[in-house]
């Protein structure tokens, strides 16, 4: 039982001694090293001086140590300037560490002192450049490289760009990518050697890079400038040269990456360009862009609602002068206009309208890719009222006439109704000095005859007939009843019931060979005659009997 009494025995001294911290755990791993992590500018300035500023890591400050030498750093200054004294060597590396104050967390920087390093830093063509030499020329060996830095002048550490090379006395950064915006920095050009930092200098510049990106589209009597923002800048300044004028002269001066410039004359050529602003810095140019200002159409005139043949709305205008096409916009009563299409002649037709909503329609000329600043007189519509307001117009459009082409009467066998017939008489107001007039229609060879009733044509008679053929043709026009024969006798045919109307053209029968009937029904409905209308014999008769002399005849 002794040994177990011992066991339990040491475990219980053991429990004591750790509750009163005699063996405390430490909880907490050895002391990190996070050079690596941690942005850091170092160079040994030309009094020798090792110089570090660095990202900040710590909220309690800092301790340093380096050859002997310690000092403590506050948590907002994250710079460190030691000066070695007599403990500073030639061709010596040297390691500053910075540590944690809390944490115990650091970062190690080695120095090495070559030779000495002076020069220069500038700002130009979107790359910041910095030109340095070795204060000692025999010394050129000392280093392996060189590095170049630029960072924000004060407060926490950002380097914005860095560059390492090898040889050479000439390094820039180039800004082209938009990697260093428009700002005040330190510019750093370092010498290093194996991982060491040696002797170096920075230098504060004002640095605006160039505008890119620039474009310059011309409109209307205007230019329309864009260029790509450059980050940082605090404004522009833009540039432009007059017709005529050899030099730019300041337009304006801009907080926006994009200007128009109004009030310019058709044309005539304009240049432009832009720089960036920071505060007083002015960057460098950006490239000229030279634009003609387009020659465009004035304001469109006429403009009006009527039906094209098809009695189908339309809306038409007068032509205008240098314009090759229009636009038509339209809004409904309470609405926005939206466009409706272009027209290359001066109609379009308003098929995408709600028939019973009311718009407002405007017109504006085009030439080429530029439209006129101003548009027509906008005109409204209730597409529904105004076409049965204008129903007879409609109706009376329909009607069409023969064509020739080729050697063949173009015609069709369809018929008008008889609403269009009457629409198209009354539209066009046909005066007889009868009571009734006739109307012969070439193209679907048709006769109606009309009578006046209550000041209005109203259609009594219709009936297909045949018109002249295409080496014979009947004439068109306007014509009256002149002179009737009761019959034309030949010596193989007789034509009866004839009616002139124009010279030898006549309303008549159909021809009848002297030994046989008429020629067969057939023969009404196309062109085939010599000039005159052939008739069914009733109809021949009815223009023969009633239809008085004087009475008007519209051949269409």
């Amino acid at each position: 039982m002794k040994k177990p009494m011992i066991r339990i025995s040491m475990l219980l001294v053991l429990c004591m001694l750790l509750s009163f911290g005699v063996f405390r755990a430490d909880v907490r791993a050895a002391d990190k090293d996070i050079s690596g992590s941690v942005e850091k500018l170092a160079y040994i300035d030309s009094n020798n001086k090792l110089v570090l500023r660095f990202a900040s890591f710590s909220d309690t400050g800092y301790t340093y140590e380096v050859a002997g030498i310690t000092g403590s750093v506050s948590a907002d200054s994250c710079r460190v300037e030691v000066n070695l004294g007599s403990s500073f060597k030639y061709k010596t590396t040297f390691v500053l560490k910075v540590t944690d104050k809390k944490s115990k967390d650091y970062i190690k920087v080695s120095y090495y002192s070559g030779a000495g390093i002076s020069g220069s830093v500038s700002g130009k063509d979107n790359k910041i450049q910095s030109t340095w030499t070795l204060n000692e020329s025999h010394a050129k060996n000392d280093y392996t490289g060189y590095q170049l830095k630029a960072a924000n002048v004060s407060g926490a550490l950002k380097v914005n760009a860095s560059k390492v090379s090898s040889s050479g006395s000439v390094r820039t950064l180039s800004a082209s990518a938009g990697s260093v915006p428009a700002g005040e920095y330190t510019v750093y050009t370092v010498a290093v050697k194996s991982g060491a930092y040696g002797y170096g200098f920075g230098k504060n510049i004002k640095y605006v890079p160039k505008v890119t990106g620039f474009k310059l589209k011309p409109d209307t009597k205007r230019a329309m400038l864009t260029w790509t923002a450059v980050k940082g800048a605090t404004g522009y300044n833009v540039y432009w040269k007059k017709p005529g004028s050899s030099a730019y002269s300041m337009l304006i001066k801009t907080k926006s990456a994009k200007y128009t410039k109004t009030g310019l004359t058709a044309g005539k050529k304009y240049s432009f360009k832009v720089q960036a602003l920071y505060n007083d810095k002015k960057g460098d140019y950006s490239a000229e862009k030279t634009c003609k200002v387009p020659v465009v159409p004035g304001k469109v005139t006429g403009v009006e609602f009527t039906v094209n043949n098809h009695g189908e709305l339309i809306v038409t205008w007068n032509l205008t002068k240098k314009a090759d096409s229009y636009v038509v916009y339209a809004k409904p009563k309470g609405g926005s206009y939206s466009k409706l299409g272009t027209s290359k002649s001066k109609s379009y037709k308003l098929s995408k309208l709600d028939s019973k909503k009311t718009y407002s329609v405007k017109v504006y000329a085009k030439k080429g890719a530029y439209m006129s600043d101003k548009h027509s007189k906008a005109i409204s519509i209730n597409p529904a009222k105004y076409l049965k307001k204008n129903r007879q117009r409609i109706l009376a459009k329909k009607v069409k006439g023969i064509s020739y082409r080729n050697g063949k009467c173009i015609y069709t066998t369809k018929n008008y109704t008889k609403e269009i017939k009457e629409a198209y008489v009354n539209y066009e107001n046909f005066k007889s000095k009868t009571k009734y007039m006739i109307l012969t229609t070439l193209y679907t060879q048709e006769t109606s005859i009309f009578q006046k009733s209550n000041g209005k044509w109203k259609m009594i008679r219709t009936f297909k007939i045949a018109s002249g053929k295409y080496e014979s043709r009947t004439p068109r026009g306007r014509h009256e009843i002149f002179k009737k024969e009761s019959a034309w006798v030949h010596p193989t045919t007789k034509t009866m019931y004839v009616s002139h109307f124009y010279k030898k053209a006549s309303y008549h029968a159909r021809p009848k060979w002297r030994k046989r009937s008429g020629y067969p029904v057939k023969t009404l409905g196309k062109p085939i005659s010599k000039a005159c209308v052939r008739c069914p014999d009733k109809d021949a008769y009815f223009i023969y009997k009633s239809i008085p002399l004087r009475t008007f005849v519209r051949i269409k």
